[in-house]
């Protein structure tokens, strides 16, 4: 996905449409509801088109100054010509709403004392790839890191999460430490979206010992799944859906619980990427974490750990989506209301 990425047309996307439609949209407004703000503080990845921000921006959920510069809406992008692309046509705030560099090298950023020390002395050639990129990132980890806590992030990187270990995997680390950037906040919605297609061993093997784990912990789930799947076996339960539910458990609902939030699936979403439907699939989540209050937490817990279960994944192959008329029509209306915007604020 990551070397297809200046090939996507986004607008083409359908599959991903769908679960915008009916995952990170519904989410959003229930959200909004929910914590009764008239802003809401958000970040993306949301690549050129920005089809996110003008879906979310036409629901009135974000929204735009004067001038036409969005507000409260901070993107990060890896690709020099897609943020310049994303300045120009999607218009982010002109006081850091646009963070150029790759987002793991940003949030994992850690000061060196060598470097420094390098810094200080008048000899330095600042002009070295090594001591530019240094300084560079420095200043774009304080420049996010200060832009948080966010009420919504749509965490869509271009790199996989799930096909190295954890400890090589920059995009995890990344992910992690937004649970510890997100502490001002007492709650998030998020959108953590990755390419399912290839699953490293070792990430599965953690799948099924953290399964295995909560079922040794908590009968009741075990008496779920022999119910629902038939087995309570990670390896006999269907592949799909037992990696589903490893990526639920592990990724998101035990981060969670490490880092002091309780979290509360809206649903997860699995779809074919349009260029290679049988090839690569993409799995994205649409949860929302609430600070743990010590009251009832096993209950929430196990919870929603059932509502995965029960209901997840939902599925949208290729020829499913492309039959989805609701869908279609309402990625055309977005396509016709986004260069609206861009024409009504091109010349300010």
């Amino acid at each position: 996905m990551k070397n297809d990425y200046p090939n996507i047309d986004y607008w083409e996307y359908i599959e991903k449409h769908c679960v915008r439609y009916y995952g990170w949209l519904p989410a959003s407004k229930k959200f909004k509801k929910e914590n009764q703000k008239k802003i809401l503080k958000y970040f993306t990845l949301c690549a050129r088109e920005g089809i996110d921000i003008f879906m979310l921006e036409k629901a009135k959920i974000l929204f735009r100054d004067s001038d036409g510069y969005l507000i409260d809406v901070h993107i990060c992008e890896s690709d020099q010509s897609a943020a310049a692309d994303i300045d120009r046509d999607v218009r982010p705030p002109l006081n850091a709403g646009l963070i150029v560099g790759e987002l793991q090298k940003i949030l994992n950023f850690e000061e060196s004392e060598e470097v420094e020390m390098q810094l200080r002395k008048d000899d330095t050639d600042v002009d070295s790839i090594e001591i530019r990129d240094y300084v560079y990132y420095k200043s774009k980890n304080k420049e996010l890191e200060s832009l948080f806590p966010f009420d919504i992030i749509n965490f869509d990187p271009y790199e996989c999460l799930v096909n190295t270990i954890f400890e090589d995997n920059e995009m995890y680390k990344a992910y992690n430490k937004i649970f510890t950037l997100q502490k001002g906040i007492n709650s998030f919605l998020l959108f953590l979206t990755t390419d399912f297609s290839e699953i490293h061993n070792d990430v599965e093997a953690n799948f099924k010992r953290d399964i295995s784990k909560n079922i040794y912990n908590y009968p009741k789930l075990e008496e779920l799944l022999l119910k629902e799947y038939g087995t309570a076996l990670y390896d006999e339960i269907e592949e799909l859906k037992r990696r589903v539910f490893g990526f639920a458990k592990t990724f998101i609902i035990s981060s969670a619980k490490d880092n002091g939030w309780n979290c509360e699936h809206h649903d997860i979403y699995v779809y074919e990427y349009y260029k290679k439907p049988k090839e690569t699939r993409m799995l994205n989540s649409v949860v929302k974490f609430t600070k743990t209050d010590n009251n009832g937490e096993n209950t929430k817990y196990i919870s929603d750990l059932k509502k995965i279960i029960l209901n997840t994944p939902k599925y949208f192959s290729s020829d499913k989506a492309r039959q989805n008329e609701k869908v279609i029509k309402d990625l055309e209306e977005l396509k016709i209301y986004s260069n609206q915007v861009r024409n009504e604020y091109r010349h300010k």
